[in-house]
């Protein structure tokens, strides 16, 4: 909570403010571990990642800390938005009736 009042203030725009205070539970709270794995077949784990100028998107990562980034080919948003929709990403299989 303390980041988004800080980013409020300091680098957001009053829109990019009122998103983020409505969305902000939605992004994860610690690091978390997914259902995904690595080549290696270790667990892969997902947190808030920052970015430049005050931004933030998902990162991943290979430990338990989100202290080592994943360097694989799994997209950071499709392995958060499988695990918000119960990891059904199968819903879509008769299109091609």
């Amino acid at each position: 909570e303390q980041l988004f009042k800080h980013e409020g203030v300091c680098v957001w725009t009053e829109d990019e403010y009122e998103f983020m205070q409505y969305n902000r539970e939605a992004w994860p709270c610690g690091c978390t571990q997914t259902d995904q794995t690595d080549d290696d077949g270790k667990s892969i784990y997902y947190d808030m990642k920052p970015l430049p100028e005050g931004r933030l998107t998902f990162g991943l990562y290979t430990d338990a800390s989100c202290s080592v980034e994943y360097s694989g080919d799994l997209d950071p948003i499709k392995v958060v938005e499988g695990i918000d929709s119960g990891n059904n990403n199968n819903n879509n299989n008769n299109n091609n009736n």
